[in-house]
């Protein structure tokens, strides 16, 4: 935990964690940075990932980072998507595992495919839903009229990482297989012409933007106002003045019990 607080301290001042740094830290999550050198980039990307809107990051008294999930009001001093860059690991080593034959490694692609298209469709929906916020002192919040619920934190960007993580990992899994995305793409369509149509799963991993619409301003436009006046009347708790005391409770968050990790 000492090393994620100061690397997040120095990340706040444009720096980037050291060789040995990195190392440690990649060896914490589990991966081999000898062996599998080529997979350090997960380690650099768990520690830039983003929260979802239900966690917001602080420092104890003793500047050591901790995470506070407002909705379960429990807090964590592991990062809550460090899992996910711990199963991605393993996920790529066990694919490249010599004892895995060209044929399962194609069926894995096709269900892995087909998983990366069902998040794609739910992140795209999920960012459609939220719209971006200022109350009277300025302060951004983010709203999901469809849920009725508000975050400080804008929740679109964890969920287009998770999207560009699985999209990444397939593209490397199928260029270990010696395919390309496109045919991995065709082994769950059954239609390799439209593999590639669109901003679907088999876009090379590259990373999903939100479009104009989503990149919202950040002041209030008019249509906005609307759905926070339409909101409210029909009873849903979207006043900002009672989202300042939803974030005085987040400031008064504990650090967690027990031992670090």
């Amino acid at each position: 935990n000492d090393f994620i607080s100061q690397t997040k301290s120095r990340q706040q001042q444009g720096l980037k964690p050291s060789g040995p740094e990195l190392f440690a830290y990649a060896r914490y999550l589990g991966i081999d940075p000898v062996n599998d050198n080529d997979l350090l980039w997960l380690a650099e990307e768990a520690l830039a990932a983003p929260l979802s809107s239900e966690w917001t990051e602080h420092f104890d008294s003793n500047d050591r980072v901790f995470y506070y999930n407002s909705s379960t009001h429990v807090s964590s001093w592991t990062h809550p998507l460090e899992y996910l860059y711990r199963e991605t690991y393993q996920l790529i080593v066990n694919f490249r595992g010599s004892s895995i034959s060209q044929a399962d490694r194609r069926d894995k692609l096709q269900k892995l495919h087909q998983e990366c298209q069902q998040l794609e469709q739910e992140v795209h929906q999920e960012i459609g839903a939220w719209s971006e916020h200022v109350d009277d002192s300025g302060q951004k919040f983010y709203y999901n009229r469809a849920a009725g619920k508000s975050s400080w934190t804008d929740p679109r960007p964890a969920k287009c990482h998770m999207l560009y993580l699985k999209m990444k990992v397939n593209r490397i899994l199928a260029q270990h297989a010696g395919i390309t995305v496109e045919e991995a793409a065709s082994l769950s369509t059954g239609r390799p012409e439209q593999a590639a149509t669109g901003h679907s799963a088999a876009n090379g991993g590259k990373r999903p933007k939100m479009n104009a619409k989503e990149e919202v301003n950040p002041l209030v436009s008019e249509p906005q106002k609307d759905s926070l006046m339409i909101a409210s009347d029909a009873g849903e708790d979207v006043s900002p003045a009672k989202k300042k005391k939803k974030k005085k409770k987040q400031k008064d968050a504990a650090p967690p019990d027990g031992t670090l990790p």
